[in-house]
């Protein structure tokens, strides 16, 4: 049985079409209070402002007439003060004449503001006084010696019997023309208190309601134009405060040191407080009269073409074609368009739903739509041509029935599957799968859960696999053939090796023969050298010792024949300078000898002792002088006395040897006459710098770098090894515990610089530095 169809305005109070309209109307009515708060906030933000800029301008103008009568009081004082008679009386004491004199000058003031004028000296506050009686004596103010005020500046007082009257004094020193001492103070001003007439003089001059003086939360004097009494309200501060039809304000006194402060009253003329009942008023009928047109607009013109729509729209999933319509003469151009447009959608959904159906069944995986329950809804056209069935032969059945799942193992894997998915968990697996044509292939099943329309499914799909399958298998079989080769070229890279380390075994010994051959080359050349420098000394006393041989046959002759006392003394001539010849050279050669044992010690043994740095470097330029005296060369040798070191002296006097050598060797050209400089110093208490440096060629830029590599020579194959500076290099580094370096910044010739600690390290021997064996 049907329901009744509902009528429009229940389908309208029901629908959507009231919620707008309530939305909307609801909108409006906060949109136009908020509009009038703002217009009301607005206006008294304005009058507010002009409220304060009117207290500002009245608080000047009472600054302005009470500076003014200030200034005509400080001037009438002022002037009374330089008085002639007046100074002569205070000076003289004449208590009468002081009177007399302000008496007169108080009548002259025409414009009533010198009410009190008093003098005080020290200990009597009022010595002379001629203050107005009316108002009480002066003597009442409370003021003694001990109130000292300044030249020049003004106080307000209070009467000393607790009456609240105020005064406003003014007071100036009474110097002494003569001496210019301070004799007294002349005191002057105007009562603040209870003077109705100075308060209403300022009043009507600034134009306020009201005008009132506070001091210490006080006021002091008030007058208003109403006459009625000042009302009895917190005093207000810089922000404004309301009474009745009256706004009351503060301002500060200008130039007050006694922190006097105005009250200032003005009218009120606000005009929103008069006018929000109006508008408000006004307001309301607009906007129930809008609401009621909107609400007969909308009931005609939404409601019912939304309902009509809606009927439409509800049969529209269970048709492949049609289109919304609206009823004729309803509605409006937007419902229109609207509907024109969800028309245009539903089209492009209708064409978009039949591209993906086509994609869908045309893709390159197999794919299925299967309810929770495992039953089969829609499958793609792949999944069906690969089976050769039809869409009805499967679509209603479950899942695991399908031909897709022969093997019990597959279709045991994909219950499993589905239950994870129904659970919310996505499972994918590798199954077999028999084709209509006979084909075998392995298929990766994903099973996926979706959402649709609130209802938990399942998307089923599968991706052929079988090439990448037998591309695994032979990657597989690839990855064995080249784990065969590996290990193939593991054993050949072993055996290269072996013959790797045999060779560089080799080698290494060829090395150290060059490095023996090289220390034995150098030692030949210092025995060469000794030799040379022995033959001297040598012949010389052999000379002598044949002179002395022939002088002893003449004596012996001369002895037989007859013997005189001149060849007596003749004979013992010769002889004494025979043996002076004979000791010294034999003294000589001795000291040669010695000196080639030391350092034939220490290059064939590498002996650690103490010694003196230049007894060392003399011993090896002693043992280089032959070589050195054969060239025009010059050796200079600059070395600090008392540097004493505990080091190898075998190896030192060795970097020496083939240091000099090696400037001699290719620092000079052909008729050159070069210069070799040994210089030594300390540096710093435990180390020694020691430099050979030469006025030579230099070596070049590129070669500097290489100038310590073993064979590196630039006179290959004219008797240069390229070891010299290698072993250098080795014995400081290695043996010394030092450093040797190059200095590039020689603008000419070469300078090798050595830094050698004063005790060297304790080292064992190594092929680099193993003494030579004789």
């Amino acid at each position: 049985m049907n329901a009744p169809n509902p009528s429009p305005w229940s389908a309208f109070f029901s629908g959507i079409s009231f919620k707008i309209i309530f939305l909307l109307g609801l909108i409006f009515i906060i949109t136009g209070a908020l509009n009038i708060y703002l217009a009301m906030e607005a206006g008294k933000k304005g009058q507010r402002r002009e409220r304060e800029r009117t207290f500002d301008q009245s608080a000047q103008m009472v600054n302005h007439l009470m500076t003014l009568q200030r200034r005509i009081l400080e001037d009438r004082i002022a002037e009374l003060s330089l008085n002639p008679g007046l100074l002569r009386a205070v000076r003289d004491s004449e208590k009468e004449k002081a009177e007399s004199t302000l008496l007169a000058s108080r009548r002259l003031d025409t414009t009533g503001l010198l009410e009190i004028l008093f003098i005080s000296k020290p200990g009597r506050a009022h010595w002379a006084d001629v203050s107005l009686d009316l108002f009480g004596e002066a003597a009442d103010i409370a003021l003694s010696h001990k109130d000292n005020l300044s030249h020049r500046e003004w106080r307000l007082l209070l009467t000393g019997d607790n009456s609240g009257i105020h005064y406003l004094i003014y007071s100036v020193h009474l110097t002494d023309p003569v001496t210019g001492r301070v004799m007294a103070m002349l005191r002057g001003g105007i009562r603040i208190t209870e003077n109705p007439v100075l308060i209403q003089q300022w009043r009507k001059e600034a134009g306020l309601q009201g005008l009132a003086l506070v001091w210490q939360n006080r006021i002091l004097l008030s007058n208003r134009e109403d006459k009625l009494p000042w009302p009895s309200m917190a005093l207000p501060s810089r922000e404004e405060k309301r009474e009745g039809r009256l706004y009351y304000a503060m301002r500060p006194l200008a130039d007050s040191r006694a922190e006097i402060s105005l009250i200032l009253a003005i009218a009120s003329h606000d005009m929103v407080d008069r006018d929000t009942p109006r508008i408000l008023a006004t307001f309301a009928g607009s906007t129930a009269f809008a609401l009621i047109l909107l609400l007969v607009l909308l009931l005609r013109q939404v409601a019912a073409p939304l309902k009509a729509l809606s009927a439409q729209a509800g049969n529209l999933p269970d048709r492949k074609e049609g289109l919304l319509e609206i009823p004729e003469g309803q509605g409006y151009s937007e419902l229109e368009s609207l509907v024109a447009s969800f028309n245009a959608l539903l089209l492009e959904m209708r064409r978009s739903e039949a591209r993906f159906r086509i994609i869908f069944d045309h893709g390159y995986f197999q794919a299925g739509l299967v309810t929770s329950e495992g039953i089969v809804e829609i499958v793609n056209q792949r999944a069906l041509d690969a089976m050769g069935m039809t869409a009805s032969d499967v679509e209603g059945t479950p899942l695991v029935d399908t031909p897709w799942w022969k093997r019990s193992e597959d279709r045991n894997r994909l219950m499993l599957a589905m239950n994870l998915a129904t659970s919310g968990i996505e499972d994918r697996f590798e199954a077999k799968q028999q084709t209509v044509r006979g084909q075998t292939l392995t298929v990766l099943v994903n099973a996926s859960p979706i959402q649709i329309r609130g209802k938990r499914q399942v998307l089923v799909s599968g991706v052929d696999i079988s090439d990448r399958k037998r591309t695994e298998m032979a990657l597989a079989e690839e990855r064995s053939r080249l784990a065969q080769l590996n290990l193939s070229l593991e054993t050949r890279v072993a055996e290269r090796t072996r013959d790797l380390h045999a060779a560089l075994e080799n080698l290494q010994k060829t090395q150290e023969e060059l490095l023996r051959s090289e220390k034995m080359s150098a030692l030949g050349a210092l025995v060469a050298g000794v030799s040379h420098e022995l033959n001297t000394p040598l012949g010389n006393a052999i000379t002598v010792s044949s002179t002395l041989m022939d002088a002893q046959r003449r004596f012996t002759q001369k002895l037989e024949s007859g013997l005189t006392r001149s060849d007596l003394k003749d004979f013992l001539e010769t002889v004494e300078e025979a043996s002076t010849l004979l000791d010294r050279n034999l003294e000589r050669a001795a000291d040669l000898v010695s000196s080639f044992k030391q350092v034939a010690v220490d290059q064939s043994s590498y002996q650690r002792r103490t010694f003196e740095l230049n007894e060392v470097i003399d011993e090896i330029i002693l043992t280089m002088g032959p070589a050195i005296r054969k060239t025009s060369h010059r050796l200079k040798v600059s070395v600090a006395e008392g540097i004493t070191m505990d080091s190898y002296p075998g190896p030192l006097g060795q970097i020496l040897m083939n240091l000099i050598t090696n400037a001699l060797t290719h620092a000079f050209g052909e008729g050159i006459c070069g210069e070799i400089v040994i210089h030594a110093q300390r540096d710093g208490e435990k180390e020694v710098l020691v430099s050979i440096e030469d006025n030579g060629s230099g070596i070049p830029e590129e070669n500097r770098a290489r100038i310590f590599d073993p064979f590196f020579t630039t006179r290959l194959g004219q008797g240069g090894s390229g070891l010299g500076l290698h072993i250098v290099f080795n014995l400081v580094q290695e043996l010394l515990g030092g450093h040797i370096f190059l200095d590039a910044h020689r603008q000419r010739g070469s300078a090798f610089v050595i830094r050698l600690p004063l005790t060297a390290p304790v080292q064992q021997s190594s092929p680099s530095t193993e003494p030579m064996q004789s």
